[in-house]
């Protein structure tokens, strides 16, 4: 069999790594996107490789999950959230849990070369050697991979400008019947309370939740509609039906700590470098450093909006220009600027974060002539979309500043 031309697809993705230290993204393609494809630290063997997969044809139904959760470690607003996640068609491609005769023994003997043993936490000139090698080497090995068709519906609601919704509140105990309606009743079998969408209450939420839809596989042209929102279920059943015959999307990475697999091998030399990276792996992510990297959005509608897609980091206005009371609402997690007419505004603000890179969405109004978009670290991230009232585009792995404060800041 040539191997360089895999039967499957998403098998290159098999024995390379990823740096988990500076992975916050949600969506597996956010992830799919940082996966370091240098060197494989296990090797695959294309000829075998068909031995090890799970097909299964049946529909894997995953009911909606409704749960109040603390998710922003910065802050301490309560949050609804909204899961539904019907995983239509799944192959599994994965690796013998024998990895010992597989391991890339040769290449990480080089890379560990030059790392200070013992690991001192106490010393940065140490833990930056130690995060360098995750950056180039990655923190886990990725040992089986999934791919098929799925329908993923991810979306929060948190208090507005910071204040935390009561219990008893409205847009808490409607916030299922508001998701449902918002989404075409996809999450209930195209089932939706129509009253719902004329309560006041229920046009504060479409202005203030926070989501993400994700149709992986099928046809891509009703992919593009469902992900667009808002979408009919009939949209959605079209979509369904054409799973089976489209190929199939990336669905999930399982991973190995890469410490593990380096005791697998035997190698006593592996042993020693292998709790050292350990420990430095559990030091660096318990001692973050933070980041604050400027972002300037600029509207050219009657509003716009800007939503923080990673729960480990936070949004801080900028003191020295600050956003128009009249005008602009915000939260650790989101700037939603309204006009009532169509104006033009820039507003500026900082990302607070660990240094990993963040998701983001931008919404705004208007017709295909106004637009939203976003200035962070240089690079530019505009929304010229035009697709409903809500007009959003969805952006991942975005980097952020490269240095962080300095200790006194933090």
């Amino acid at each position: 069999m040539d191997t360089t031309n895999p039967v499957f697809p998403y098998t290159d993705r098999l024995g390379y790594t990823i740096d988990v230290t500076q992975t916050t993204s949600i969506p597996v393609n956010a992830i799919d996107i940082l996966v370091k494809r240098g060197d494989r630290m296990i090797n695959i063997d294309f000829d075998t490789l068909q031995q090890n997969v799970e097909f299964a044809m049946t529909p894997v139904l995953r009911q909606p999950l409704l749960r109040t959760y603390r998710n922003y470690v910065y802050g301490s607003s309560l949050s609804k959230i909204v899961s539904y996640q019907p995983t239509i068609h799944v192959l599994q491609f994965h690796k013998d849990k024998e990895y010992s005769s597989k391991i890339n023994t040769a290449v990480l003997l080089k890379r560990v070369r030059g790392l200070p043993i013992p690991f001192d936490g106490q010393d940065p000139s140490a833990v930056a050697k130690y995060k360098d090698f995750f950056a180039l080497n990655g923190s886990h090995v990725i040992v089986s991979a999934s791919y098929g068709a799925r329908y993923l519906l991810s979306g929060l609601i948190i208090g507005v400008d910071g204040v935390v919704f009561k219990h008893r509140s409205s847009r808490n105990t409607m916030f299922t019947a508001d998701v449902k309606a918002a989404v075409g009743g996809i999450p209930s079998g195209g089932i939706i309370d129509p009253t719902v969408m004329e309560e006041a209450q229920y046009k504060t939420f479409l202005r203030t939740w926070q989501y993400n839809i994700l149709a992986l596989g099928g046809d891509r042209s009703i992919a593009n509609k469902l992900t667009s929102n808002p979408a009919s279920y009939k949209e959605y059943e079209e979509w369904v039906a054409t799973t089976g015959k489209h190929p199939s999307s990336l669905l999930s990475l399982n991973v190995e700590e890469l410490w593990n697999l380096m005791k697998l091998t035997g190698d006593p030399v592996l042993a020693i470098y292998a709790d050292q990276l350990s420990a430095a792996f559990n030091h660096i992510i318990t001692h973050p450093k933070v980041f604050k990297t400027a972002v300037s959005l600029e509207i050219d509608t009657d509003w716009g909006r800007f939503d923080l897609l990673t729960p480990s980091a936070r949004l801080l206005p900028d003191s020295d220009r600050p956003f128009s009371a009249e005008k602009t609402k915000h939260s650790d997690t989101y700037v939603d600027w309204h006009n009532g007419s169509c104006g033009y505004a820039v507003l500026y603000f900082f990302v607070i974060n660990d240094g990993s890179p963040i998701d983001f969405s931008t919404s705004h109004g208007g017709d295909s002539a106004h637009y939203a978009k976003v200035v962070m670290e240089g690079k530019h991230y505009d929304n010229t979309i035009i697709t409903d009232d809500r007009n959003t585009a969805w952006f991942y792995g975005a980097k952020v500043k490269d240095t962080p404060e300095p200790t006194s800041a933090q």
